[in-house]
């Protein structure tokens, strides 16, 4: 069922959802990220995280990304952490755990709350915010992990 209400230009009701979503343009920062690379997409993408949070003291306050690279048959995962200081990135660099650089720009993002039980609706969610705004493949798609409720899918746009 369609809204009565008239969204501002830069956002998008996702209405063939039970939530409706709202995509927002927004100027994304560049990222530096310790990643660790999945095994299989989207199958070992909580190992990948697992093995970052296995060096950490405590996960709160941290800010966790997920980076999808490729075409939909050749999709690449890495989980993705804001390092807190440069000490902490090297002592992850010398684990044998790669930084990557995300160069800013624009994005369409939605957010997902009580991501945990709505997975399945990522995939989809990414690909209708394509078709509304297009994409720029020279930026990965991105997840970012506000909160254990809160999720922030990133789609970079031309």
């Amino acid at each position: 069922m369609m809204s009565d209400r008239t969204l501002p230009k830069n956002e998008t009701d996702y209405t063939d959802r039970k939530t409706p979503m709202k995509a927002t343009l927004i100027d994304q920062p560049s990222l530096r990220l310790i990643t660790a690379r999945s095994k299989s997409f989207p199958e070992g993408n909580p190992e990948a995280f697992r093995s970052i949070e296995a060096h950490l003291e405590t996960l709160r306050g941290r800010r966790f990304y997920g980076l999808v690279f490729g075409p939909p048959d050749q999709m690449t995962y890495h989980a993705g952490l804001v390092a807190e200081d440069e000490s902490e990135e090297r002592r992850f660099e010398e684990l044998g755990f790669p930084i990557m650089e995300i160069e800013s720009g624009r994005c369409a993002r939605v957010k997902l709350l009580d991501w945990q039980s709505k997975t399945d609706q990522i995939g989809p969610t990414f690909g209708a915010m394509a078709r509304e705004y297009g994409f720029d493949p020279s930026r990965p798609q991105m997840e970012y992990y506000r909160s254990q409720n809160e999720l922030h899918l990133l789609l970079p746009v031309p």
